[in-house]
Parts: structure tokens; C-alpha cells; sequence
């Protein structure tokens, strides 16, 4: 396997906390040329060694690790701006594949579909980008569309998963051990699983709602810093391991044990300073977080991916449910789709259920004359 680091400067757009380097890593068979390329990229996730390389590399394909700007600094990050760099790495690769396809995986699944629906000629980015930060990246506009799209262990939007995985029974965001035991999975209150459907009516309810605090919080800190002469400020967000499914095997049932990714021990993960949004600013929560806007909600950007489509989901996924993967594929545009299940396969691929996975994408490529 033969492998290029590839470096842009990204597009200046609006100002950003963020450097503007966007890099990659093109992994070729050694010595030779194919004909289609795998791209995938994530929201803040360093995707260059992805572990698909290596295993669609020796099948003939060529991948292609594409890391945005915001790679490291979830804080800053702007969907307008890594939609723009995504495009800048497909316009690379375009130059050089005579196919171009988008791979989706976990976050990116969602980030993704995004590109593609505006590539497609989707507004909905910008109109959303615009109403939180009041300008759009200039380049957002002139995106090159893939020529197909591929989920893999991919979650709806990070809205969505965050508060699925909320622990609802925080009191106040500022103390990270506070907790309401009529909500509190481990006060001894709540008891044990499975857990009962009015309780767990109430715990989704509550998830919701803290969501929206925190929204409605950053608004009236955003007329704060401005009153006081700034432009942002830093915030944290604490315990965010608590989806129910990560204990109760009876929701939205699979073949996952008990645990999430972080840990076997839920409670010990939730009061850890590792999570989603853990560090956040307040136009990033509103952009990334905030269900109020939900920016790159697959929902809204699925119906425009109307070029043949395949999702994948590993049946061990202990963050990426059945029920999202048929979420994703009943929102996709395409007439031609599939959705494929890889038995006993968790959300980090590996062994037998790895070479599952890419013998299914290999052989989908092929039938649809992606060939190496």
C-alpha cells in the first residue's frame, strides 16, 4: 500500500479560532491506479488512518482520510467551514479518480449527507449558519457532489445522539454531581432494568428539555459577552453517558452488551470529563449541539441524496442503534439503497466483522460500477 499526505489551506471564509490547514492521506495500491476512491471525513475526528485504508486498499480501491480544519478543536467548529474543506478534499481527489465516494462513519455519517445535499443544491446549511453566526462561508456554494454515499455506524446528528446519551437528572450545569434521583439511573431510586415506559417517557422528556436549557442559557450568554465587549466564551458540559439502551438491553434491542463506548462501567463514564460537547463555545453549541437548530440532522439532508446509497450497521453497536440505522435509511432520497447488517459487529470494526464490512462495500461498488 502506497500512501500520499495531501495539505490545503482552506478557503478564508469567516473568522475562525481554528488553522485553516486542511490535511489528508491518500492510500493507493502500490503501483497502481484506480479508478474510485473512498473519501471519508469526520466532524473533529482524525480519519487519515481510518481503519477501512488498508483492507479497500488491497481490494484495488483508493481511501482517502480527510481531515477538516476543526480536527482537534470541537469548540470552534463551524458546519459551513467543514463543508467547504470536505469540498476542497473531494475537488482534490476529482482531479485524479474518475469516481468520487462519500463514506459516512459514525459522526461523519451525518456530516456527509450534509455535503451531499448541498452539493445537490440544498440551502438549508446556510440558512441555518447564517442565522447563528450572521455570514457563510463564500465557497459553501460551489461544492462538487460524490457520485454515491455510504453510512457506516452512523448517527443521525450530534444534537440527537448527545441527548439520547444525556443524564437528564443533572441539576445544575455547573456542578457535575448534583443529580435529581427520580432521574438518576444510579440513585437507587430509579431502580433496576428494565426499566418501566412511563419512567422512561419521563427520562426522554427530561433529556429534551436539559438540551434546551443549555440553549436557552447560551442565548442570554451570547447578550452577555456582548454587552461586556467580547465576542465568545468557553463552557463545559457535564455527564453525558446515560442513555438508558447502555443498561437496558430491551430498548431498541441488539445484539450489544451492556456498556457504552467509553466504558463497561456507565456510571464511571458519565462522571468522567470525557463526552460529547464536553467543551464547548456558544455558537458551536448552537451549530453542533443545539437541537433547536440541529444543523446537519440527516432527516433534513438524506432526501437529497438521491445517488445509490448503502448503509451499514454493526448489531453490537453499543452507540448506534438498529433503530437509527433504519432512520437513516428510510430518510435517504435514493431510489437505489440498501441497507446491510453486520451479525455481531460493534461501532469500531474489527476481525472477521471488519472483513464483513468491506467485502460488502467492495462488492456494492462493483455491482454499481464503482470498479477499482
Amino acid at each position: 500500500m502506497a500512501t500520499e499526505w495531501i495539505g490545503v489551506l482552506a478557503a478564508a471564509g469567516a473568522k475562525t479560532f481554528a488553522m485553516r490547514r486542511c490535511q489528508g492521506a491518500l492510500h493507493t495500491p502500490a503501483g497502481e491506479q484506480p479508478s474510485t476512491v473512498v473519501v471519508a471525513s469526520h466532524f473533529t475526528h482524525d480519519f487519515m488512518g481510518h481503519y477501512l485504508a488498508e483492507p479497500l486498499v488491497a481490494r484495488g480501491y483508493a481511501f482517502f482520510g480527510w481531515n477538516d480544519r476543526f480536527v482537534g478543536s470541537d469548540p470552534f467548529f463551524r458546519p459551513d467551514e467543514a463543508l467547504v474543506d470536505v469540498g476542497a478534499g473531494v475537488r482534490v481527489m476529482r482531479q485524479r479518480f474518475e469516481n468520487v465516494v462519500l463514506l459516512g462513519n459514525s459522526g461523519g455519517g451525518s456530516l456527509m449527507s450534509a455535503f451531499q445535499s448541498q452539493a445537490s443544491g440544498s440551502a438549508l446549511v446556510a440558512e441555518a449558519v447564517n442565522e447563528i453566526y450572521g455570514d457563510v462561508h463564500p465557497d459553501l456554494e460551489s461544492l462538487e457532489p460524490g457520485d454515491a454515499y455510504i453510512a457506516l455506524n452512523a448517527h443521525e446528528s450530534r444534537p440527537k445522539v448527545l441527548t439520547e446519551w444525556f443524564d437528564p437528572s443533572v441539576v445544575d450545569e455547573r456542578d457535575p454531581f448534583a443529580a435529581d434521583p427520580e432521574l438518576d439511573l444510579w440513585g437507587g431510586v430509579v431502580g433496576q432494568p428494565p426499566y418501566d415506559p412511563a419512567f422512561l417517557e419521563r427520562y426522554r422528556a427530561a433529556q429534551v428539555a436539559r438540551n434546551g436549557r443549555i440553549t436557552s442559557w447560551v442565548r442570554e450568554q451570547q447578550a452577555a459577552v456582548k454587552a461586556n465587549g467580547g465576542t465568545e466564551r468557553l463552557f463545559n458540559v457535564f455527564r453525558g453517558w446515560a442513555d438508558p439502551r447502555y443498561l437496558d438491553l430491551t430498548i431498541d434491542p441488539s445484539d450489544r452488551e451492556v456498556g457504552c463506548y467509553l466504558s463497561a462501567d456507565v456510571r464511571t463514564a458519565n462522571y468522567s470529563a470525557y463526552g460529547l460537547a464536553s467543551s464547548c463555545s456558544l455558537k458551536t453549541w448552537l451549530s453542533m449541539w443545539s437541537l433547536d437548530y440541529d444543523v446537519l440532522n440527516v432527516a433534513k439532508h438524506l432526501p437529497n441524496v438521491t445517488v445509490p446509497a448503502l448503509v451499514i450497521q454493526g448489531t453490537a453497536d453499543q452507540g448506534v442503534y438498529p433503530s437509527n440505522a433504519r432512520s437513516l435509511y428510510e430518510h435517504l432520497g435514493a431510489e437505489d439503497k440498501s441497507l446491510v447488517w453486520i451479525d455481531g459487529g460493534g461501532h469500531y470494526l474489527d476481525g472477521d466483522h471488519l472483513t464483513q464490512a468491506v467485502d460488502t462495500i467492495a462488492a456494492w461498488l462493483e455491482d454499481h460500477g464503482f470498479n477499482p
